[in-house]
């Protein structure tokens, strides 16, 4: 019973999930916008990789989403300026969702390095 329950769970970790879609990327930063509601938007150079969550449409597949009404999206809209202006590398990886832009992904995470 043991091997026949361990060869089940190890099938079922190959089988893709939605809730874990995430992009990555590497790249510098091509624009940088804000709305009037602190939406915001990243455009980097190359695409993000990895898999994009389903409500992520092709169109916006060179950019990450943030709302500058939160402190977290204050942070990441100055360091997206920062990257921009100094031409830096930036890191990023996304939430696996698009709550901000609907069809956009949400950055999880930037950073310099």
């Amino acid at each position: 019973m043991k091997p026949i329950l361990l060869s089940l769970v190890f099938a079922l970790s190959f089988i893709s999930s939605q809730a874990h879609a995430e992009g990555a990327i590497i790249s510098k930063v091509l624009e940088v916008r804000i709305d009037s509601d602190g939406k915001g938007l990243v455009t980097f150079v190359d695409v993000v990789v990895g898999t994009p969550p389903a409500c992520a449409i092709a169109g916006y597949n060179h950019s990450m989403s943030f709302d500058a009404a939160t402190a977290g999206g204050k942070a990441m809209y100055a360091m997206a300026l920062l990257a921009k202006s100094g031409g830096a590398t930036v890191y990023g990886q996304g939430k696996g969702t698009c709550v901000t832009y609907g069809v956009v992904e949400d950055a999880n995470i930037l950073f310099l390095k």
